[in-house]
């Protein structure tokens, strides 16, 4: 099974619901790569979750960078599916 990681921005209610329809249906991990402090930590909170991750796109040469260097510590089996929501 393919895991998913999804990007967010400042939008929460989105991601918790994709989250949650997919976990429901599909058991796979949940990636959510957060760019917004705030919003990585209420995020991490939620059991649909395992895990997110606050992406500083000030840091380590800029946003692309920064999911580069995340995704090679991941070691997926399988590419994992993006979902890009806001």
């Amino acid at each position: 099974m393919h895991d998913l990681v999804i990007t967010a921005g400042t939008a929460v209610g989105s991601v918790l619901a994709l989250a949650e329809a997919i976990k429901k249906d599909i058991q796979c991990k949940v990636y959510v790569l957060c760019t917004d402090k705030k919003t990585t930590s209420i995020i991490a909170s939620s059991r649909f979750v395992d895990e997110a991750t606050l992406i500083d796109s000030q840091q380590n040469g800029g946003y692309v960078q920064s999911i580069k260097n995340w995704y090679q510590t991941k070691n997926f089996m399988k590419v994992p599916l993006l979902y890009s929501t806001t």
